[in-house]
């Protein structure tokens, strides 16, 4: 017990040192590798949790607050992100260890970069020194520049690409940026514990994943919000719930399209991987109906019924 107290203290002290190092670099650089904790503090956070037991993570993970916190101040975006990334790796190797699937593992990562962007480009974003607005505007500007050098008149931009369909847009990228950002950690993760010798536990077939409950509740009342927002108040809902709604839109294009790569896997099961490309490309071109077969899927349970009776027909067949 001693040499393990002794030896988690050791890793610990070492750890905390290379993301002070880390911390002072970025301070050094005028805080352009804040942004990156999250891909790198998690996998130290893993790797060390792997090792010794929760209670020493947690001192460890103390100890590296405390000392980002001295280099940087205690109210600074810097302590934000490494406070940020500290409990997205603690609930990472929480998950690992207690045996929960890979899709659990990158969605608790996901949910935990959704909130840190929220939080620092929505809610604190003069905190965090950025923008929103002048950041549209600039899109918006940039965008006005491109389609008059292509001879669109200023009138006719502003017609398909106003102010609330930019920010749909802005949102789209950030939430697009937060699932691969929970990607990319799960796949560092993977080599890290690869090199431990620790195999991850298999990931779910994506004709497997579905809307859990209390997400098909937030669904819901988004979108009756949203519906009953356009007749009793339309600047509320383009002030306030357009972002939301928005999220929404891109979470039920991904259950659509969950659907229909499925029953081509079904249908086609030799050519599935081709065809699910090809898929994936016209969806683009079909973001209305793929969304509308979205909303189908994630407030029935007809996919999981038609997987279940594929699977039942498959096994008389082989006997």
């Amino acid at each position: 017990m001693r040499r393990n107290s002794v030896s988690s203290i050791t890793y610990g002290a070492l750890f905390t040192a290379l993301v002070g190092v880390l911390v002072y670099i970025n301070r050094i650089l005028a805080n352009s590798l804040e942004v990156y904790f999250f891909w790198i503090v998690p996998v130290v956070i893993v790797v060390y949790r792997c090792k010794f037991d929760l209670r020493d993570t947690i001192m460890t993970s103390f100890a590296m607050i405390l000392l980002t916190s001295i280099l940087s101040g205690i109210i600074s975006t810097t302590t934000f992100y490494m406070i940020a990334s500290i409990i997205a790796g603690i609930v990472y190797a929480q998950g690992f260890i207690n045996g929960r699937s890979a899709t659990f593992l990158i969605c608790s990562v996901i949910l935990i970069s959704l909130v840190v962007m929220i939080v620092s480009t929505f809610l604190f974003a003069s905190f965090f020194g950025y923008d929103v607005a002048g950041e549209l505007q600039l899109y918006q500007q940039m965008l006005n520049q491109s389609f008059a050098q292509m001879g669109i008149s200023s009138e006719m931009f502003s017609q398909m690409f106003d102010q609330n369909f930019i920010l749909t847009i802005f949102i789209i990228a950030s939430v697009l940026s937060s699932v691969l950002e929970g990607i990319l950690v799960h796949f560092l993760n993977y080599l890290a514990l690869k090199k431990l010798k620790m195999d991850l536990p298999p990931m779910k077939p994506i004709s497997q994943i579905y809307c859990p409950l209390w997400l098909k509740i937030i669904i819901g009342v988004i979108m009756v919000g949203f519906v009953i927002g356009r007749f009793i108040n339309p600047s509320f809902v383009n002030e306030y719930l357009i972002a939301p709604f928005t999220v929404v839109e891109l979470i039920c294009f991904c259950f659509g399209y969950i659907f229909i790569v499925t029953f081509i896997s079904l249908a086609y099961p030799k050519k599935s991987g081709l065809l699910g490309l090809l898929v994936g490309v016209l969806c683009l071109f079909l973001a209305s109906i793929v969304f509308i077969i979205g909303v189908f899927d994630v407030f029935t349970d007809i996919r999981k019924r038609t997987i279940e009776r594929y699977l039942k027909n498959v096994q008389q067949q082989n006997r």
